[in-house]
């Protein structure tokens, strides 16, 4: 049996080394000929095909899955940033709320200057909290260059079919 020339499948693009012959095979004696060669070399083609699309899937799901968990890294990084910044400028908003809050009690009163100092702060802090909510609804967990990667190697198959 003689097979067709050698090709490089999407296995090996994929990072596996399984190269397979083209089987297209050729009439010998013994092997049947005509029509029934033809679906054979056909049937092994498209198994050959299913085999390829079944790691292309497999090589695009796992480039998904590393695209997702390194955005995944970066965020919960940012966001272990963000919390530990958070409590330091909780420590120091602190002190200095106590010292605005003793000189405003020299000048207004101990109760209004609670009042202000508090008041000021609150409506300071739902801004702050809602620009952050914001930015966080902005970020994209989507994983879209293996997306686009998936829909262009299914256009590229339906073209060759």
């Amino acid at each position: 049996m003689t097979a067709g020339p050698e090709h490089i499948s999407v296995t090996e693009a994929a990072g596996e080394t399984r190269p397979h012959a083209a089987v297209v095979e050729t009439h010998e004696a013994g092997h049947g000929g005509g029509v029934a060669g033809a679906l054979s070399g056909i049937g092994a083609e498209l198994g050959a095909l299913a085999s390829d699309i079944g790691t292309l899937v497999r090589a695009e799901a796992k480039l998904a899955v590393e695209e997702v968990s390194d955005r995944a890294k970066r965020y919960g990084a940012a966001a272990a940033k963000v919390a530990i910044g958070g409590v330091v400028l909780l420590i120091g908003a602190v002190i200095l709320l106590v010292g605005l809050i003793v000189a405003l009690a020299e000048v207004i009163g101990l109760l209004l200057s609670l009042l202000v100092v508090g008041a000021v702060f609150a409506v300071a802090g739902f801004f702050l909290v809602n620009t952050a909510r914001n930015a966080l609804k902005n970020v994209d967990l989507v994983p879209h260059r293996a997306i686009n990667r998936v829909e262009r190697d299914v256009q590229q198959l339906k073209g060759s079919l």
